[in-house]
């Protein structure tokens, strides 16, 4: 299959911030950006985390693996970094 995604930081950046948002920022209303800890300053807990990897590996077409979570998946800012690299190494 023929890679047909661009590469857009804002674009992505739109679309994590969206993961975020529906996942869990609705539910608790904590604020965020793109350097929040997302974690650590409770905007989303494990089960959101998962979420929003299966909706990245969905709508970028790749898979995440485990080790990546603890380096990679911290801030709006580090997914898109992750996001971009990864479809720059397909």
């Amino acid at each position: 299959m023929e890679n047909t995604l661009t590469i857009d930081r804002d674009e992505i950046t739109a679309a994590v911030t969206r993961y975020v948002s529906e996942a869990f920022n609705l539910r608790n209303q904590v604020p965020f950006n793109e350097t929040t800890q997302l974690m650590e300053e409770g905007v989303i807990d494990s089960t959101g985390l998962l979420e929003i990897i299966s909706a990245i590996e969905e709508d970028y077409e790749f898979e995440v693996p485990d080790e990546d979570l603890a380096t990679s998946f911290f801030s709006v800012k580090s997914i898109v970094d992750y996001i971009i690299n990864k479809l720059k190494s397909k």
